[in-house]
């Protein structure tokens, strides 16, 4: 890796690698975004719909975010959102890919200071661009964390490689540079200075003072890190202990070798993988497992150093990612963790075919090798291409799962909260029943019947539904069933219970404005109008933007014949709306609209009077 000068091979070898990814990666150029995730880390995150702005940009790199520390991700999204002025699919996948091909082009130069031989280079690199564990890291926007996180790590990598090679001071400063932008995307880069220690290792340099200290600031940095991902992963983590640590560990170390299984045989490859009754077997085989691939990689390591490095490289990346901590849903493998340690996966795996072809002599021996390798490449490419077809809708991707896993317990309650979102109540009612065939005791699939019977209006029936779900929540995790709960004592009129339900719900989540609005218009009900009032009061603190309850607000002081209120409320209301440039509506049609028309007109007489003099005295903005 003497420069970066482009030659003819690297032009042709560049121009392979990004076709490779173009065509294996198609299907996601009009994928959606995913309900499950993506909607609550990208459609919902109130830091990507800010404005641009300074201040913006502060609130980016000094929040947390899904549990994690991710303002370049964050950030990335936030341009795009404020370039289309609304979310775009299509465009968010393209950058996804984007930023992926060029961790690919970086990896390619990376692995010419590795092979020292460009056809080793090539495949090593088509390798990972294409292989299907990395579709989750690309095809997923939620995973764009992840890309940008590879993208970095692999540029420090490289530029440390440069500096060893030249001792230019200007590489190091590059590689600490995007060490720190590999960091803020994704923490996970705090390895990168050990990693940095086994590249002296792989090029014999000797263990020196000038090669200690040169690592402090990236050794301070990483510190840093490590703090940080703590810090935002701490509510995440799953803190539930098992009564069985043998069953634990062994999940972990399942993890570890069922990766290195994938990166050779992809096979039955889901986005989604727990343990069940259908797939908890597989731990009987993991000490045979996680035997054979460290002997096989010891056996391929005594002959090759860069495949102990590789090995070494993986197992120091894969361990905090195989499950000993849990943060957010207990998955047992997770292919997006997979996207820098399948770097040490297929250099074992490289050398291994290398190392393998030594041992026959003939002379064809480079032309099979070859052959091996491309047959390998197109295998890779081919499934990638088809486990991409499973990202392009929620419902595809959660059906890919629930095929290779039918009692896949979170692929199925999130496809019934898909239905049910979309109003398919029939296809929801066929999963929630297979759901409660294999979890007879899940208080989750009997809080999603009662909401699909909510919405065919059979109320009584799903309140029976939410009694059940409180029977079996013994920890109420249920969130949701209150509110639904409520929501059917409204319909039946039946205030009082309904009072209790909304309470319940907004002890569990005190910070939703909704749930006060809602309490405040059964409080009207009871004739509870100062309890009313102070839930219209903090439903408007909470969300200030929301017309409704304001109004809402000015029609509870009329009804409490709080009239000195009601004007300041009034007055409050003609403040706000003044101030809205995007009005363009005369006062009477915004703030007066037919759902509180009739009753304004039965608690204030002289409505027509103060709206014409209003509509008189006062001008809204107009765009």
């Amino acid at each position: 890796m003497k420069n970066f000068k482009l030659q003819t091979t690297d032009k042709i070898i560049l121009l392979a690698l990004l076709l490779l990814c173009l065509i294996s990666f198609y299907p996601i150029y009009n994928a959606e975004y995913l309900r499950f995730d993506d909607n609550n880390t990208i459609l919902n995150c109130d830091l990507i719909k800010q404005p641009l702005s300074i201040e913006s940009l502060m609130n980016i790199f000094s929040e947390f975010t899904d549990n994690q520390y991710t303002p370049i991700s964050i950030l990335s999204f936030w341009l795009e959102y404020n370039i289309f002025l609304d979310f775009n699919s299509g465009f968010s996948h393209c950058v996804n890919l984007f930023f992926h091909i060029l961790a690919v082009i970086a990896l390619y130069y990376l692995s010419l200071d590795f092979f020292k031989d460009k056809k080793f280079a090539f495949f090593f690199t088509a390798f990972w661009a294409i292989h299907p564990i990395q579709v989750v890291s690309v095809a997923w926007l939620t995973g764009r964390r992840t890309v940008l996180y590879g993208l970095f790590f692999i540029a420090s990598l490289l530029f440390y490689c440069k500096y060893v090679n030249t001792q230019k001071n200007t590489y190091k400063y590059l590689a600490i540079l995007t060490m720190i932008l590999s960091g803020l995307s994704k923490t996970l880069s705090f390895t990168a200075p050990i990693v940095w220690i086994g590249i002296d290792w792989l090029k014999d340099r000797k263990i020196s003072y000038k090669l200690i200290t040169e690592k402090i600031p990236a050794f301070i940095i990483s510190f840093i890190l490590i703090s940080t991902m703590f810090i935002s992963a701490n509510k995440g983590i799953n803190r539930t202990t098992k009564s069985n640590i043998d069953y634990h560990y062994k999940e972990a170390l399942y993890s570890i070798s069922y990766y290195a299984i994938q990166t050779v045989f992809p096979h039955k490859l889901s986005a989604t993988n727990e343990l069940n009754s259908n797939t908890k077997t597989v731990l009987d085989y993991t000490y045979l497992y996680f035997g054979l691939f460290i002997v096989l990689s010891i056996i391929i390591s005594i002959k090759s150093k860069l495949a102990l490095w590789g090995l070494c490289f993986y197992i120091f990346h894969i361990i905090p990612l195989s499950g000993l901590i849990r943060v957010g849903y207990s998955f047992f493998i997770s292919y997006h963790y997979c996207y820098i340690p399948l770097l040490g996966l297929l250099l074992i795996f490289i050398e291994g075919i290398r190392l393998l072809s030594l041992l026959f002599k003939f002379n064809k021996i480079k032309e099979l090798q070859i052959a091996v390798l491309f047959i390998f490449c197109l295998m890779f490419g081919f499934k990638t291409n088809i486990f991409s077809i499973a990202f392009k809708s929620t419902e595809s991707l959660l059906l890919n799962s629930i095929n290779i896993d039918s009692n896949n317990y979170f692929a199925t309650n999130n496809l019934i909260k898909y239905y049910i979102d979309i109003n398919n109540l029939e296809q929801a009612k066929i999963y929630c029943n297979k759901l409660l065939k294999c979890y007879p005791d899940s208080y989750g699939a009997y809080s999603l019947k009662g909401q699909i019977e909510t919405k065919e209006e059979k109320y009584e029936e799903a309140i029976l539904l939410f009694e059940k779900c409180k029977e079996l929540d013994f920890e109420n995790k249920d969130k949701s069933r209150y509110f639904y709960q409520a929501y059917c004592y409204i319909k039946l009129q039946k205030w009082e219970k309904a009072e209790h339900s909304l309470t319940e719900q907004i002890e569990k989540i005190p910070f939703y404005a909704y749930y006060y609005m809602l309490r405040s218009v059964v409080y009207q009900k009871l004739g509870k109008y100062s309890l009313a009032y102070k839930d219209l009061l903090t439903a408007i603190s909470l969300d200030p933007q929301n017309f409704e309850n304001k109004v809402k607000l000015y029609q509870n002081s009329m009804q409490m014949m709080n009239y000195y209120q009601s004007i300041l409320d009034l007055i409050e209301i003609y403040t706000y709306i003044n101030n809205q440039p995007e009005y363009i509506k005369n006062y009477s049609e915004v703030l007066f609209f037919p759902s509180f028309k009739e009753s304004l007109l039965q608690c204030f007489p002289y409505y027509f009077y103060i709206d014409n003099l209003l509509n008189k005295y006062i001008t809204v903005k107009k765009t």
